[in-house]
């Protein structure tokens, strides 16, 4: 059985979409597959993602509660 290829197929013509600007710095990204424009802001749009999600967290169950 033959494995399928996981490469997406490039887009050409007129249906091609724009360089998207990064969320993080506003710069427009170079590949059409990732929406950052760079590891770094990347890994910044992650660690902002976790602190996020770490102070709702912290607003539901209170701070640094301990069950030990």
């Amino acid at each position: 059985m033959k494995r399928r290829s996981t490469r997406r197929p490039t887009v050409r013509g007129p249906e091609r979409p724009l360089a998207q600007a990064c969320p993080i710095c506003q710069a427009p990204t170079l590949s059409l597959r990732s929406k950052f424009c760079s590891p770094r802001c990347r890994q910044l749009s992650a660690r902002r993602h976790w602190t996020e999600l770490r102070e709702a967290l912290d607003e539901l169950f209170g701070e640094g509660e301990d069950d030990s």
